[in-house]
């Protein structure tokens, strides 16, 4: 749906798809809702994933402080390997 409609979260799944297509990676696209530390976990818990892959923006003051604890959290959470680009 985000995709189609071409909303910014959209454009960017889009985008990753075509990377990783273009790789020879096979993807599928998913979207989830709620906390992302959360979902990223559930997600990883439910499904066996070879890698975890997560992107950060680069950011400064208190948004960076966030984006660390996030990478922290999910790296706590999970048991697969992870890959912060």
């Amino acid at each position: 749906e985000h995709i189609s409609r071409r909303t910014p979260a959209g454009v960017l799944l889009q985008h990753g798809l075509d990377v990783l297509r273009g790789a020879g990676v096979e993807a599928q696209p998913e979207m989830r809702y709620g906390w992302v530390v959360d979902e990223i976990i559930a997600e990883t818990q439910a499904k066996h994933y070879d890698l975890v892959v997560i992107g950060a923006f680069r950011a400064s003051g208190w948004q960076r402080l966030m984006l660390s604890d996030l990478t922290r959290d999910i790296l706590a959470g999970t048991n697969q390997p992870l890959l912060v680009l």
